[in-house]
């Protein structure tokens, strides 16, 4: 796309990309802004709404996502959990806690250590992300972004059209404690992707009944449909009870958006990409979303109302993260290597990024300024 538009041959009307490629093009003055374009309507009920308070620089929005998509759904970070496991070991009802705001960190953990921590089930004497055993919980390196924002922390948001850094504070450690609690626990977890990411190892042990939860995304879902224990699907918990909502964010690498690119069209040629921008979100709405989120997730997926209930909440409360998409000095990575390498000192690593992230944010303030994107 880019070269397209730096030439002016004006190829694409739209465009669909990855959350960190329309970041890049962003910055690059790539975009045009939706709410400029003839016939296209962002506050429509087919765009999501979400996605338009919280990526709007200024008057600006530049990223587009909703009906016209189930990408943003299939990204979405969620709990999958082993009913039968569950019964066996006398686990409440979890989807009670979830509707009573009780489902938090520590009650994940509280239900995480009930089982065994030995369950050596290919008897090979070996038990750290031993992918042919069974655990409480198989985890995915990702996750951690997910539980960051789920604690309602994020790591940048945009306030007053500027680029804002927000992840380093007490509550992004305090949240990351809780979590490596269990998280580091070689007893309780398996961090799959330590032998083996491209085979999945965490889908494939949580589909043969040998995790009671699999901390993923709702991507995974379709791959549980002839799993023949029955599952459930909860959203990311709450840091703890005194937490008002709950926010289930996007896993930053599978997400994407659509954007217009910045074409030299007519006003005439911009309403006609409105026109049919709007009649795809539409139609989408009309006959995609129903095919993807009654057929295949409600139907198809979920074994019980409940579960439905639960994509209900998830996709009510979706939250988007613009220092994931921005990438702002690999945070996400800084994360993910601390759970990668059980390393506990997670301030140390943030706070040694925090004058490189707060030039990299001026930067970005600057170009999106120079770009016109702020009144």
């Amino acid at each position: 796309m880019e070269i397209a538009v730096r030439a002016g041959t004006n190829d694409y009307d739209l465009a669909g990309m990855s959350a960190y490629a329309c970041s890049s093009s962003l910055l690059a003055g790539l975009l045009t802004d939706l709410n400029t374009i003839d016939n296209l309507d962002m506050s429509k009920s087919w765009w999501d709404q979400y996605c338009n308070e919280e990526c709007t620089f200024g008057s600006s929005l530049y990223f587009m996502t909703g009906d016209i998509s189930i990408n943003d759904n299939k990204a979405t970070y969620c709990y999958y959990f082993n009913k039968s496991l569950a019964a066996d070991y006398q686990i409440p009802n979890m989807y009670d806690d979830v509707n009573n705001m009780k489902w938090t960190i520590d009650k994940f953990k509280e239900y995480a250590t009930i089982i065994p921590t030995d369950m050596d089930t290919d008897n090979d004497g070996k038990h750290v992300n031993d992918t042919d055993d069974t655990y409480a919980v198989w985890i995915w390196d990702d996750i951690m972004m997910g539980i960051v924002n789920s604690s309602g922390v994020k790591c940048a948001t945009i306030t007053d059209g500027k680029l804002s850094y927000t992840l380093n504070n007490e509550k992004l450690y305090n949240a990351f404690d809780k979590f490596a609690s269990y998280a580091f626990d070689q007893g309780i977890t398996c961090a799959y992707q330590r032998s083996g990411y491209d085979k999945q190892y965490g889908q494939i042990g949580f589909n043969e009944g040998r995790g009671l939860f699999l901390l993923s995304y709702l991507w995974d879902a379709t791959a549980f449909r002839d799993m023949e224990d029955d599952f459930g699907i909860l959203p990311m918990p709450l840091f703890d009870e005194t937490q008002t909502r709950y926010y289930n964010s996007v896993a930053s690498y599978p997400m994407s958006f659509f954007v217009v690119p910045m074409c030299s069209f007519s006003a005439e040629e911009f309403a006609r990409t409105g026109y049919i921008t709007q009649m795809l979100g539409y139609e989408s709405k009309i006959h995609m979303t129903p095919a993807y989120y009654e057929q295949t997730l409600q139907n198809k997926v979920s074994r019980d109302e409940e579960s439905a209930a639960m994509l209900d909440l998830i996709f009510s409360t979706r939250t988007y993260d613009f220092g994931w998409y921005f990438e702002l000095s690999d945070l996400g990575g800084v994360l993910m290597n601390s759970l990668r390498n059980y390393d506990k000192n997670l301030a140390s690593a943030i706070r040694a990024k925090d004058k490189v992230v707060k030039k990299s944010i001026d930067k970005y303030n600057e170009v999106i300024a120079e770009l016109g994107q702020v009144e």
